[in-house]
C-alpha cells in the first residue's frame, strides 16, 4: 500500500484484524489485516525541537487500548481505536546541550511497557515510566549528576519485577572512547538493584539494542560486534562472543540487539551475518548471510527475517540455509526497506520507505 514518503523506522506492530505502521511525515497508520485499507491514520511527528517529523523509534507497543511509540524527542500514546493522540511525553532535559536545552533523544530508541506504565530510554541518560494512560512519570531513572561526559539509555525490556535497561557513557569529551552498562531496575520504583560495565570499550553509542532475556540470562549486544550474556542472580559475564570479522577483513558496526526464540539467541555480527547461538553457553550453531542490519530482525517458527536496507532475507531458523532474498516488491532499487519485518499468523509485514507491504509467510 502507498504511503508518504519518508524514513519511518518503528516495525509494523499486528493486534487482532489491525496492523499498524508508520509513514513518512510523521504519520501513525492503522490498516486492515487483510486488505491493508486504512482505518485511521494520525500526524504525530510535528515537533519544536525537530524540524524532521519523521517517527524514529524502533518499536510500537501496545497495552491497555494505547499505542505507544517514540519519534525523536518525545514518546506519542495514541487511541488505539480512532487514533486520537492522548498525550506526549519528553523525557528530561539532555543534560549535555547547555546551550539549547532539548529533551533526551529517543530516534532509534526500543521502549517497553506492561497494562500500567511504558517505559521510555533516552538520552541523558534517563529511563522514564509513565502512565499509559495518561503520560504523566511515575518515576525516573537518571544517570549520576556528577558523572563527566555523555551518557544515554538505548533499549530497555521487562522481565518480572525487573525493567533491564542498556546505556551507553562516553569516557571523552569528544566520545572516541566509550563503555556500555546493563542496569536493573525495579519496576515499580526505579531504584537501580545493580548495575554491570561490559568489559569491552569502544565508542559513540556503543550499545544501540534492547536487552533479550533468557532465563537467568541478560543477553546485550554492542556497536563492536560483541555479545555478552549476564547473569542477572551473580551479575557477572555467563558467556561472550567476540567480534565476527568478514572474510574480506573488514567489520561493520552492530546496532542491533539479540532475539531469543526458544533455547536459541539470534544475533547480528560484524561480520554482516546472522548468527545463532545456544543460551545456555553461547555455542554457535549456525551462520548466514545477512548484510549489516540496519533494523531490529524478527523470528518466528519457521524463518528469521531480517532487512538491510536494500533486501530482506528469510532464513531458516533451525538452520541458518537462506529461503529467498527479497527486494523491493515494485523490482527498484530507488526504494529501501525501513523497519524490520513483523510476522504472525502466516503473514509478514515490513514498512518500505514509500510504502507497506504484506505477504504470506512462506
Amino acid at each position: 500500500m502507498p504511503q508518504a514518503m519518508g524514513f519511518p523506522t518503528p516495525a509494523p506492530l499486528i493486534a487482532g484484524s489491525t496492523v499498524y505502521f508508520a509513514s513518512g511525515l510523521g504519520f501513525v497508520i492503522a490498516r486492515d489485516l487483510e486488505t491493508g485499507a486504512t482505518k485511521w491514520m494520525t500526524s504525530i511527528g510535528q515537533s519544536i525541537y525537530s524540524a524532521s517529523p519523521e517517527i524514529a523509534g524502533e518499536n510500537f507497543v501496545l497495552r491497555s487500548g494505547v499505542l505507544i511509540t517514540a519519534v525523536t524527542f518525545y514518546a506519542s500514546g495514541l487511541d488505539v481505536t480512532t487514533g486520537r493522540e492522548i498525550w506526549r511525553y519528553h523525557p528530561p532535559l539532555d543534560t549535555i546541550d547547555k546551550v539549547s536545552p532539548r529533551p533526551g533523544f529517543v530516534a532509534e530508541a526500543r521502549i517497553a511497557a506492561d497494562d500500567n506504565t511504558v517505559f521510555v530510554p533516552a538520552w541523558g541518560a534517563t529511563v522514564s515510566a509513565v502512565d499509559i494512560h495518561t503520560g504523566q512519570p511515575r518515576w525516573i531513572w537518571r544517570v549520576e549528576p556528577t558523572l563527566a561526559y555523555r551518557s544515554g539509555a538505548s533499549g530497555v525490556q521487562i522481565s518480572g519485577d525487573t525493567v533491564f535497561a542498556t546505556v551507553w557513557h562516553s569516557l571523552n569529551q569528544s566520545g572516541t572512547q566509550a563503555e556500555a552498562w546493563l542496569i536493573a531496575l525495579d519496576k515499580q520504583t526505579g531504584r537501580e538493584f545493580w548495575r554491570v560495565v561490559i568489559p569491552r570499550q569502544g565508542s559513540g553509542t556503543l550499545i544501540d539494542g534492547a536487552p533479550a532475556v533468557w532465563r537467568n540470562l541478560v543477553i546485550v549486544t554492542l556497536g563492536t560486534g560483541d555479545v555478552f550474556a549476564v547473569d542477572r542472580n551473580a551479575q557477572n559475564i555467563a558467556w561472550h562472543i567476540l567480534p565476527q570479522i568478514a572474510a574480506n577483513g573488514l567489520g561493520t558496526r552492530l546496532i542491533t540487539g539479540a532475539e531469543v526464540f526458544e533455547d536459541v539467541v539470534y544475533a547480528n555480527g560484524s561480520d554482516q551475518k546472522i548468527h545463532a547461538y545456544h543460551a545456555a553457553d553461547g555455542t554457535e550453531l549456525w551462520a548466514a548471510v545477512a548484510g549489516q542490519l540496519f533494523s531490529d530482525f524478527s523470528v518466528t517458527d519457521k524463518f528469521v527475517y531480517a532487512a538491510d536496507g536494500a533486501t530482506l532475507y528469510i532464513l531458516d531458523r533451525r538452520t541458518g540455509a537462506q529461503y529467498s532474498a527479497l527486494g523491493h516488491p515494485r523490482k527498484t532499487a530507488d526504494f529501501a526497506f525501513t523497519s524490520g519485518a513483523t510476522a504472525a499468523n502466516g503473514r509478514v509485514f515490513i514498512t518500505i520507505n514509500d510504502g507497506a507491504w504484506s505477504f504470506d509467510e512462506p
